[in-house]
This record gives C-alpha cells, sequence and structure tokens, in this order.
C-alpha cells in the first residue's frame, strides 16, 4: 500500500481557450491569465461560476478572501490574485460545455441541425466567432 505522503496531486494546464459560464452568460478568456486578471473574487467565492477549458475539464477557481485593513478610520481592501487550476487528466465535462455552447450559440440563430452535428471542437470555434474573447 502506498504511503499518502507519497502520492502527488497531478494538476493540468488547461487548454485555452477558457470558458466561464454564470447563469446565461458565457465569457470566452484566450488564456488561464486573462481569465485570472478579469474574474473577481467575491463572485468565485460566492461560487457563480462554472468554468471549463475548450476540451471539457471542470476549472477549479480559487480566490482568497480580501483582506481589510483600517488606517486612521480610512478602510481599504486588498485582493490577491485568482488562481484557476484543473486536475482532471482528460476532459470528463466535455457534453456539458458542449450543451452551454450549443445553447449560446441558439440564441446567435445558428441552424439547429449544425449544433446537434458539431463536434465540440467545431463548437469552441463558432462560439469565438460570434462572441469574441472577454478582454
Amino acid at each position: 500500500m502506498a504511503s499518502p505522503m507519497g502520492e502527488r496531486l497531478v494538476m493540468t494546464t488547461p487548454t485555452s481557450p477558457i470558458f466561464v459560464i454564470e447563469g446565461f452568460d458565457v465569457s470566452i478568456y484566450a488564456s488561464v491569465e486573462d481569465a485570472e486578471r478579469h474574474l473577481e473574487s467575491p463572485d468565485i467565492l460566492d461560487n457563480r461560476y462554472v468554468a471549463y477549458d475548450s476540451e471539457g475539464r471542470l476549472l477549479i477557481l480559487k480566490a482568497p478572501r480580501p483582506k481589510t485593513r483600517k488606517f486612521f478610520g480610512i478602510q481599504s481592501v486588498t485582493v490577491d490574485k485568482i488562481n484557476i487550476s484543473c486536475d482532471e487528466s482528460q476532459p470528463l465535462h466535455s457534453e456539458a460545455l458542449k450543451k452551454e455552447l450549443k445553447e449560446l450559440l441558439k440564441h446567435f440563430g445558428v441552424s439547429p441541425a449544425w449544433l446537434e452535428k458539431a463536434p465540440l471542437k467545431d463548437l469552441v470555434t463558432k462560439s469565438i466567432e460570434q462572441v469574441g474573447f472577454t478582454k
């Protein structure tokens, strides 16, 4: 039996672009770094987002709690960097991402027949064409 000390969690690098879903809103980021710069820690702490890489890996969004300080009655808030990671070596949520992208593209008038046959890679490309990257 392997020792728990000897076991390592293998993290997988997410494959860009990154899709962040908040309700009916889909944001597409060109890279993990872009998403980390744009997403807000209070929303992550409130579990408002679900995020996937372009192959359908569910991403882990982490945000430290903001630090509040008072200095002579003035309050300041410091927010540390958001971290996006993935521990799925295989894309286990590709069907969930396909469903989200099909719903998104339906609102842009993309043919239901095309949507039904399209592989995830084509849905990703078409979503970028329709929505563009979030800046």
